[in-house]
């Protein structure tokens, strides 16, 4: 049996990169999953009987709820969920407009309350639940340049502590994953126009390379398996030693 067999888990942001690899990772498992993201490619990630896709804006205030009720009708209730879509966009406090500031809070924070906030009722109805929330190094050691996404990070992070102290006897768990620079489309696109930034990345690190998603998909599964029953409020750190060496 696969490690979250007879469990259902909802992933945001799952259609490329990071997102995708978490939903593959539970759908091997064994996991009953419900994928949400904007981009159609998400009706092609881990295609199965047990795996729903809907596309849509996690932003929507409804769709949390009717992702939630979907899992509960399909699979009995709702074990697991994922928020990993995240916005990011340069400039400092000064060429941060309200435009990007708007943006960046709504998908980064905002979105991840309103998806917790729909799921727990589920979750204490099963009487346990486990959250992972996709935070990031820079809201553990700020990046220059990146207002914006360091502040969310750093609020996600409060929101995780915050989750799991209030609902972590209750048999809710909330954890969060803090990858550092990850191969993904997104980060391709990010140094296709400097080569040399890629090899600024991973001087960074102490593993000389860039991380998988693979990677990082293998620690959120632990943390949606029971393996990690005593696991509340951590933050774990995927990024080659970086911040350990900062």
């Amino acid at each position: 049996m696969g490690r979250l067999e007879g469990k259902s888990v909802i992933v945001t942001g799952p259609a490329r990169g990071i997102g995708k690899a978490i939903a593959e990772a539970c759908a091997a498992e064994g996991a009953g999953l419900i994928l949400i993201d904007v981009d159609e490619r998400v009706r092609d990630v881990a295609a199965g009987p047990r795996t729903h896709a809907i596309v849509g804006d996690v932003r929507d205030r409804e769709l949390a709820r009717r992702a939630v009720a979907e899992a509960v009708e399909l699979y009995g209730g709702l074990d697991g969920l994922v928020n990993n879509v995240a916005l990011v966009e340069e400039g400092d406090i000064m060429e941060t407009d309200q435009r990007i500031w708007d943006d960046t809070i709504s998908i980064n924070v905002e979105a991840p309350f309103r998806w917790i906030q729909a799921a727990i009722p589920a979750m204490l109805e099963r009487g346990e639940g486990s959250v992972v929330n996709i935070c990031s190094t820079e809201g553990v050691v700020a990046r220059p340049d990146h207002f914006a996404y360091v502040t969310s990070k750093a609020a996600l992070m409060g929101l995780t502590r915050s989750v799991a102290i209030d609902f972590g006897r209750k048999g809710v768990r909330c954890n969060a994953v803090s990858p550092g620079s990850i191969e993904s489309e997104r980060f391709r696109e990010y140094v296709a126009d400097n080569p040399e930034l890629e090899q600024e990345l991973i001087s960074y690190n102490y593993r000389n390379r860039i991380g998988r998603p693979e990677e990082v998909a293998a620690c959120c599964l632990y943390l949606l398996s029971d393996d990690s029953g005593f696991v509340n409020g951590a933050d774990y750190i995927i990024d080659g030693g970086r911040t350990a060496g900062s």
